[in-house]
Protein backbone atom coordinates (compact mmCIF):
# COMPACT_ATOMS: atom_id res chain seq x y z
CA UNK A 1 0.00 0.00 0.00
CA UNK A 2 0.97 3.58 -0.39
CA UNK A 3 2.74 5.07 2.61
CA UNK A 4 2.70 8.61 3.58
CA UNK A 5 5.32 10.37 5.53
CA UNK A 6 4.12 11.92 8.73
CA UNK A 7 5.54 15.21 9.80
CA UNK A 8 6.31 15.22 13.54
CA UNK A 9 7.04 18.57 15.06
CA UNK A 10 10.48 18.88 16.65
CA UNK A 11 10.12 21.33 19.41
CA UNK A 12 13.86 21.73 19.82
CA UNK A 13 14.47 22.76 16.25
CA UNK A 14 11.09 24.30 15.68
CA UNK A 15 10.88 22.08 12.63
CA UNK A 16 9.04 19.11 11.33
CA UNK A 17 10.60 15.64 11.08
CA UNK A 18 9.41 13.19 8.48
CA UNK A 19 8.36 9.81 9.90
CA UNK A 20 8.99 7.16 7.23
CA UNK A 21 7.49 4.31 9.25
CA UNK A 22 3.89 5.62 9.25
CA UNK A 23 1.52 3.51 7.02
CA UNK A 24 -1.63 4.56 5.16
CA UNK A 25 -4.37 4.34 7.72
CA UNK A 26 -6.96 1.54 7.86
CA UNK A 27 -9.76 3.87 6.79
CA UNK A 28 -8.14 4.30 3.41
CA UNK A 29 -7.79 0.54 2.96
CA UNK A 30 -11.48 -0.04 3.70
CA UNK A 31 -12.51 2.63 1.22
CA UNK A 32 -10.52 1.09 -1.62
CA UNK A 33 -11.89 -2.38 -0.90
CA UNK A 34 -15.45 -1.02 -0.79
CA UNK A 35 -14.99 0.70 -4.11
CA UNK A 36 -13.71 -2.49 -5.67
CA UNK A 37 -16.60 -4.52 -4.30
CA UNK A 38 -19.06 -1.93 -5.54
CA UNK A 39 -17.58 -2.04 -9.03
CA UNK A 40 -17.55 -5.84 -9.13
CA UNK A 41 -21.13 -6.01 -7.86
CA UNK A 42 -22.22 -3.47 -10.45
CA UNK A 43 -20.57 -5.43 -13.24
CA UNK A 44 -22.24 -8.66 -12.09
CA UNK A 45 -25.66 -6.99 -11.88
CA UNK A 46 -25.21 -5.43 -15.31
CA UNK A 47 -24.21 -8.78 -16.79
CA UNK A 48 -27.24 -10.55 -15.26
CA UNK A 49 -29.69 -7.92 -16.50
CA UNK A 50 -28.05 -7.95 -19.94
CA UNK A 51 -28.43 -11.74 -20.16
CA UNK A 52 -32.09 -11.53 -19.08
CA UNK A 53 -32.67 -8.87 -21.71
CA UNK A 54 -31.07 -10.98 -24.42
CA UNK A 55 -33.14 -14.04 -23.45
CA UNK A 56 -36.32 -11.95 -23.47
CA UNK A 57 -35.51 -10.30 -26.78
CA UNK A 58 -34.45 -13.42 -28.65
CA UNK A 59 -36.77 -16.00 -27.10
CA UNK A 60 -39.82 -14.46 -25.41
CA UNK A 61 -40.59 -11.57 -27.77
CA UNK A 62 -40.52 -13.66 -30.97
CA UNK A 63 -42.85 -16.21 -29.34
CA UNK A 64 -45.29 -13.50 -28.27
CA UNK A 65 -45.23 -11.98 -31.73
CA UNK A 66 -45.95 -15.37 -33.26
CA UNK A 67 -48.87 -15.92 -30.87
CA UNK A 68 -50.36 -12.55 -31.80
CA UNK A 69 -49.89 -13.25 -35.50
CA UNK A 70 -51.73 -16.54 -35.05
CA UNK A 71 -54.57 -14.70 -33.29
CA UNK A 72 -54.81 -12.22 -36.15
CA UNK A 73 -54.80 -15.01 -38.75
CA UNK A 74 -57.55 -16.92 -36.95
CA UNK A 75 -59.71 -13.84 -36.43
CA UNK A 76 -59.60 -12.88 -40.12
CA UNK A 77 -59.89 -16.44 -41.44
CA UNK A 78 -62.86 -17.41 -39.29
CA UNK A 79 -64.64 -14.17 -40.17
CA UNK A 80 -64.19 -14.88 -43.89
CA UNK A 81 -65.19 -18.55 -43.70
CA UNK A 82 -67.94 -18.45 -41.09
CA UNK A 83 -69.11 -14.83 -40.97
CA UNK A 84 -68.23 -13.93 -37.38
CA UNK A 85 -65.21 -13.27 -35.16
CA UNK A 86 -64.75 -15.36 -32.00
CA UNK A 87 -63.31 -14.14 -28.71
CA UNK A 88 -59.56 -14.74 -28.83
CA UNK A 89 -57.35 -14.59 -25.74
CA UNK A 90 -53.54 -14.51 -25.93
CA UNK A 91 -51.72 -15.22 -22.65
CA UNK A 92 -54.89 -14.45 -20.64
CA UNK A 93 -55.18 -11.11 -22.40
CA UNK A 94 -58.15 -10.52 -24.72
CA UNK A 95 -56.91 -10.01 -28.26
CA UNK A 96 -60.32 -9.72 -29.98
CA UNK A 97 -63.88 -9.73 -28.70
CA UNK A 98 -66.69 -11.81 -30.09
CA UNK A 99 -68.66 -10.44 -33.03
CA UNK A 100 -71.63 -12.72 -33.61
CA UNK A 101 -74.15 -11.57 -36.20
CA UNK A 102 -75.26 -15.18 -36.70
CA UNK A 103 -77.07 -17.37 -34.21
CA UNK A 104 -76.32 -20.69 -35.87
CA UNK A 105 -73.23 -21.87 -37.70
CA UNK A 106 -74.12 -24.48 -40.32
CA UNK A 107 -71.07 -26.49 -41.28
CA UNK A 108 -72.48 -29.62 -42.89
CA UNK A 109 -75.53 -30.35 -45.06
CA UNK A 110 -76.49 -33.66 -46.60
CA UNK A 111 -79.35 -35.14 -48.57
CA UNK A 112 -81.16 -38.03 -46.93
CA UNK A 113 -83.88 -40.46 -48.06
CA UNK A 114 -86.20 -41.78 -45.35
CA UNK A 115 -88.92 -44.43 -45.55
CA UNK A 116 -91.69 -44.49 -42.99
CA UNK A 117 -94.56 -46.97 -42.48
CA UNK A 118 -97.75 -46.48 -40.50
CA UNK A 119 -100.53 -48.98 -40.00
CA UNK A 120 -103.65 -49.46 -37.91
CA UNK A 121 -106.16 -52.27 -37.48
CA UNK A 122 -109.93 -51.83 -37.11
CA UNK A 123 -112.21 -54.88 -36.86
CA UNK A 124 -109.41 -57.17 -38.01
CA UNK A 125 -108.79 -55.01 -41.08
CA UNK A 126 -105.32 -53.42 -41.31
CA UNK A 127 -104.70 -50.19 -43.16
CA UNK A 128 -101.16 -49.25 -44.26
CA UNK A 129 -99.49 -46.04 -45.19
CA UNK A 130 -95.96 -46.03 -46.59
CA UNK A 131 -94.12 -42.75 -47.15
CA UNK A 132 -90.79 -41.93 -48.73
CA UNK A 133 -89.31 -38.54 -47.89
CA UNK A 134 -86.34 -36.63 -49.25
CA UNK A 135 -84.61 -34.40 -46.73
CA UNK A 136 -81.87 -31.81 -46.56
CA UNK A 137 -80.22 -32.12 -43.17
CA UNK A 138 -78.07 -29.28 -41.83
CA UNK A 139 -75.70 -29.72 -38.90
CA UNK A 140 -73.48 -27.25 -37.10
CA UNK A 141 -73.31 -25.20 -33.92
CA UNK A 142 -75.85 -23.24 -31.93
CA UNK A 143 -74.18 -19.95 -30.96
CA UNK A 144 -77.12 -18.39 -29.10
CA UNK A 145 -76.07 -19.61 -25.66
CA UNK A 146 -72.57 -20.97 -26.08
CA UNK A 147 -69.63 -18.96 -27.33
CA UNK A 148 -67.07 -20.01 -29.88
CA UNK A 149 -63.82 -18.87 -28.25
CA UNK A 150 -60.08 -19.41 -28.71
CA UNK A 151 -57.32 -19.38 -26.10
CA UNK A 152 -53.68 -19.08 -27.21
CA UNK A 153 -50.89 -19.86 -24.76
CA UNK A 154 -47.37 -19.01 -25.96
CA UNK A 155 -45.63 -21.97 -24.46
CA UNK A 156 -43.00 -23.78 -26.48
CA UNK A 157 -44.63 -24.99 -28.63
CA UNK A 158 -47.59 -22.62 -28.77
CA UNK A 159 -50.87 -24.23 -27.62
CA UNK A 160 -54.14 -23.17 -29.28
CA UNK A 161 -57.38 -24.35 -27.64
CA UNK A 162 -60.70 -23.79 -29.39
CA UNK A 163 -63.87 -24.00 -27.31
CA UNK A 164 -67.03 -24.77 -29.29
CA UNK A 165 -70.56 -25.89 -28.47
CA UNK A 166 -71.26 -29.53 -29.17
CA UNK A 167 -72.42 -30.00 -32.79
CA UNK A 168 -76.10 -30.57 -33.34
CA UNK A 169 -78.58 -31.01 -36.13
CA UNK A 170 -79.89 -27.55 -36.89
CA UNK A 171 -82.67 -28.53 -39.28
CA UNK A 172 -84.22 -31.43 -41.17
CA UNK A 173 -85.93 -29.86 -44.16
CA UNK A 174 -88.48 -32.05 -45.94
CA UNK A 175 -87.87 -31.31 -49.61
CA UNK A 176 -90.70 -33.56 -50.82
CA UNK A 177 -92.29 -36.90 -50.09
CA UNK A 178 -94.27 -39.53 -51.94
CA UNK A 179 -96.93 -41.98 -50.77
CA UNK A 180 -95.74 -45.44 -51.70
CA UNK A 181 -98.71 -47.35 -50.31
CA UNK A 182 -102.09 -46.29 -48.97
CA UNK A 183 -104.36 -49.28 -48.28
CA UNK A 184 -107.48 -49.68 -46.15
CA UNK A 185 -111.21 -50.20 -46.24
CA UNK A 186 -113.78 -47.52 -45.60
CA UNK A 187 -114.14 -48.12 -41.88
CA UNK A 188 -110.40 -48.41 -41.32
CA UNK A 189 -109.14 -45.66 -43.55
CA UNK A 190 -106.28 -43.53 -42.28
CA UNK A 191 -107.50 -40.09 -41.23
CA UNK A 192 -105.93 -36.73 -42.26
CA UNK A 193 -104.66 -36.27 -38.69
CA UNK A 194 -102.98 -39.67 -38.81
CA UNK A 195 -101.35 -38.74 -42.12
CA UNK A 196 -100.03 -35.51 -40.60
CA UNK A 197 -98.72 -37.44 -37.59
CA UNK A 198 -97.04 -39.90 -39.95
CA UNK A 199 -95.19 -37.07 -41.73
CA UNK A 200 -94.07 -35.59 -38.38
CA UNK A 201 -92.86 -38.99 -37.25
CA UNK A 202 -90.96 -39.35 -40.52
CA UNK A 203 -89.28 -36.00 -39.78
CA UNK A 204 -88.14 -37.28 -36.40
CA UNK A 205 -86.91 -40.49 -37.98
CA UNK A 206 -84.88 -38.40 -40.45
CA UNK A 207 -83.17 -36.60 -37.56
CA UNK A 208 -82.33 -39.85 -35.76
CA UNK A 209 -81.15 -41.48 -38.98
CA UNK A 210 -78.82 -38.56 -39.70
CA UNK A 211 -77.32 -38.85 -36.21
CA UNK A 212 -76.90 -42.61 -36.58
CA UNK A 213 -75.18 -42.08 -39.92
CA UNK A 214 -72.54 -39.98 -38.16
CA UNK A 215 -73.35 -36.47 -39.36
CA UNK A 216 -72.30 -34.94 -36.03
CA UNK A 217 -68.86 -36.52 -36.20
CA UNK A 218 -68.57 -35.32 -39.78
CA UNK A 219 -69.46 -31.82 -38.57
CA UNK A 220 -66.62 -31.93 -36.05
CA UNK A 221 -64.21 -33.13 -38.71
CA UNK A 222 -65.37 -30.40 -41.13
CA UNK A 223 -64.94 -27.48 -38.72
CA UNK A 224 -61.60 -28.76 -37.43
CA UNK A 225 -60.31 -29.19 -40.98
CA UNK A 226 -61.35 -25.66 -41.92
CA UNK A 227 -59.69 -24.19 -38.83
CA UNK A 228 -56.45 -26.05 -39.59
CA UNK A 229 -56.71 -24.86 -43.18
CA UNK A 230 -56.95 -21.25 -41.95
CA UNK A 231 -53.98 -21.59 -39.64
CA UNK A 232 -51.49 -23.70 -41.59
CA UNK A 233 -48.90 -23.25 -38.85
CA UNK A 234 -46.21 -25.76 -37.97
CA UNK A 235 -44.82 -26.39 -34.50
CA UNK A 236 -48.09 -25.55 -32.74
CA UNK A 237 -50.51 -27.72 -30.80
CA UNK A 238 -54.21 -27.32 -31.68
CA UNK A 239 -56.89 -28.63 -29.33
CA UNK A 240 -60.67 -28.68 -29.78
CA UNK A 241 -62.92 -28.72 -26.70
CA UNK A 242 -66.68 -29.23 -27.14
CA UNK A 243 -68.68 -27.87 -24.22
CA UNK A 244 -72.25 -28.46 -23.08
Amino acid sequence: MFKRKNKNFNKANNDYVLDNNYSYDNYGDDTVVSHRRFLIGGLIAFTVFALIGLVYFFMVVPTMNKAEKIAETLAKGINIKFGFTPTITVNEKVYSTESKPILELAVMQKGLDVNYEYEKTVFFITSKLELEGKYLVKAGFDLKDDAFSIVIDDKDPIVITLYLPKPKILSTELVNYAVQKDEGLLWSQITPQEREDAVNNMNEKARKTAEQNGILNETKWAVESQIREILQESNVIIKFEYVR
